[in-house]
């Protein structure tokens, strides 16, 4: 089902992407009306309050579900969208790369995002591999889903 040769699951896909582009640490998240949800993560380990939610407001992945397409920083201590972001400085996030997943009907859901505790630039391939995982996950999380029934 996959197109990056792994087992289903967006556990998978994060290691997957770990490996590829070398990332300190890889999410997927699911943006919802009042947290971010965490399908996957790896990398060093979160902190308690942080490894199953995030909350409004304290994900850079939120810039990415609102802009609806990829957001790309080198430098995140100084990116002007960035620098003061709380998850920025808590959890050390030097350079950024994500993308957003959607939902059949076209919304923005969540994101894949990759991150490292230094600036970093993105070279091509990682983009690219980001992009994959990205179009992976989404299947796996909003499109493999049955239809919910209401009777």
């Amino acid at each position: 089902m996959s197109g990056i040769g792994i087992s289903d699951s967006a556990v998978d896909v994060a290691g997957w992407l770990l490996r590829c582009v070398g990332a300190g640490s890889v999410l997927i998240t699911e943006t919802l009306e009042d947290r971010h949800v965490v399908h996957a993560h790896r990398g060093p380990r979160l902190p308690e309050h942080l490894r199953h939610e995030l909350p409004i407001g304290y994900p850079v992945c939120e810039h990415t579900v609102a802009m609806g397409f990829p957001l790309v920083v080198d430098d995140a201590f100084n990116h002007p969208l960035l620098r003061g972001n709380p998850a920025v400085s808590e959890l050390g996030i030097g350079s950024y790369a994500g993308a957003p997943m959607f939902r059949e009907n076209g919304e923005a859901a969540g994101t894949v995002c990759a991150m490292l505790p230094h600036i970093h630039r993105w070279r091509p391939e990682q983009i690219e591999a980001i992009l994959t995982a990205t179009k992976t996950a989404e299947k796996l999380l909003f499109r493999s889903r049955p239809a919910r029934r209401w009777y």
